[in-house]
């Protein structure tokens, strides 16, 4: 799904009746060149090590199927990240995980540089002393390459969250 090198593709499509949609890919191996390269290489290392000494010191059965949950659990780390926001939410796909976040999740957000941080309490509306539940969580999403589509991001962002002002 990409165009050119280590360029994710971006798509614009006008939603059904809840408006714009944008989706995106991000690939942090292919976006940090070598070094995220390298880092995969080591990764698949030590892996390799892993199941030697599962195969080593236990049943073949047993090992098998470590291994296998090994790598099931690693498999998002070595593949690209689609995203897709639109009026009704966000989905955020790697692999075979998927999570999906309505707006309501989130009351403000706030921009840094390589993306949005969807904040999940507002920390101006919230005691100090409270604990929000478990499941209420800030989300980070980075912006697509294109610029354009950037833009085009943090406009659906804005009219859907209020932005937080952020003094250090």
């Amino acid at each position: 799904m990409t165009s050119g090198e280590n360029q994710p593709e971006v798509s614009h499509k006008a939603g059904n009746e809840t408006g714009k949609e944008i989706e995106w890919q991000r690939w942090s191996l292919a976006e940090n060149g070598k070094a995220g390269w390298l880092r995969a290489g080591g990764v698949l290392l030590l892996v390799a090590l892993i199941v030697l000494v599962l195969l080593l010191s236990l049943t073949l059965a047993t090992a098998l199927v470590l291994s296998a949950a090994l790598m099931l659990a690693l498999l998002p780390y070595f593949l690209p990240r689609q995203y897709r926001v639109s009026e009704s939410g966000i989905v955020s796909v790697r692999g075979i995980y998927s999570d999906r976040h309505d707006w309501t999740e989130f009351r403000a957000y706030r921009a840094v540089e390589g993306g949005f941080w969807l904040l999940a309490v507002n920390p101006l509306e919230q005691p100090v002393l409270r604990r929000a539940p478990l499941k209420v969580r800030d989300l980070f999403l980075p912006t697509p390459v294109d610029l354009a589509a950037g833009e085009e991001l943090e406009a659906i962002i804005a009219a859907r969250l209020q932005k937080e002002i952020y003094v250090k």
